[in-house]
C-alpha cells in the first residue's frame, strides 16, 4: 500500500484515537506558545509530536523533568529542536512518567489473517530480544494467557517478588483484540504502544503510534 494511502497519526494524535480503548498516561498538550505545564505532577516526561517526526528519540526529541525549572527548559530545547529540524506543525506532549514493567501490545492488518494481536517485551528491548507471541484478532481470555506464557513477559510477572495486575494486562489484551472491528478501529493498519507500563494497579499506554488506512 503506498503512502498515499496511509495516515500516520501523530503520537497526541494518536493517544487520542486509542483513548476510548485503552488507558494511556495522563498528558497535557502544549502548544507552541506555551512556556510551562500546568495540571500534572512531577516527575514528566516531554516529547515532540508531530506528523513529520518519526523516530523522536534520534532527534533528541525528548525530554524528562523533575522540577518546573527544567521541564521549562525542556521546552525550550524541543522548540529549538523543531526548529533546526524545520519541523512546521507540532505541538510538545507532556506526559506523567510512570514506573512498572514495559511491554509491547500492537495490532497489525494482516494481508493473509486480517487483524493480529501481537505482545512482547517492550522498551529499548524490542527490536533486540524480538520477544513477540501473535494471535489472530479477536482473542479470549484464554488465548491471553497463552500469550503471555509464550513470552519473557509471563516469566517477569511470575518471578518471585514480582507485583504487576497480570489480571488488567490480559483484559486489555482482549478489549484491543477487538478494536479493529469497530467502525473506527477497522481502518488501522499498524498500531503499536510501545511501551504500555505495567503496574501492581493497572497498566497505561506511553508511547502509541497509529497507521490507519486512507
Amino acid at each position: 500500500m503506498g503512502s498515499a494511502a496511509k495516515e500516520v497519526l501523530a503520537p497526541h494524535e494518536a493517544q487520542e484515537f486509542i483513548a476510548s480503548y485503552v488507558r494511556v498516561a495522563k498528558s497535557v498538550v502544549l502548544g507552541k506558545e506555551a512556556r510551562e505545564v500546568r495540571g500534572l505532577k512531577l516527575p514528566l516526561v516531554l516529547k515532540l509530536s508531530s506528523r513529520e517526526l518519526v523516530h523522536k528519540s534520534e532527534l533528541g526529541a525528548v525530554r524528562f523533568a523533575h522540577t518546573d525549572e527544567e521541564a521549562r527548559r525542556a521546552i525550550k530545547e524541543l522548540r529549538e529542536i523543531a526548529r533546526k529540524a524545520r519541523v512546521k506543525s507540532y505541538k510538545i506532549l507532556a506526559q506523567e512518567k510512570l514506573s512498572g514493567i514495559e511491554l509491547l501490545i500492537g495490532l497489525k492488518k494482516d494481508e493473509v489473517f486480517g487483524h493480529v494481536i501481537v505482545l512482547g517485551t517492550g522498551g529499548i528491548y524490542t527490536e533486540l530480544i524480538g520477544d513477540i507471541s501473535i494471535r489472530k484478532c479477536p482473542i479470549s481470555v484464554r488465548e491471553a494467557e497463552e500469550m503471555l506464557a509464550e513470552t519473557l513477559v509471563g516469566r517477569m510477572l511470575r518471578a518471585r517478588g514480582a507485583n504487576y495486575n497480570s489480571s488488567f494486562l490480559k483484559r486489555t489484551l482482549v478489549q484491543l483484540s477487538r478494536v479493529p472491528f469497530s467502525k473506527k478501529g477497522e481502518r488501522i493498519l499498524e498500531m503499536d504502544i510501545n511501551p504500555f507500563i505495567l503496574s501492581a494497579r493497572d497498566g497505561k499506554a506511553v508511547d502509541v503510534r497509529v497507521v490507519l488506512a486512507r
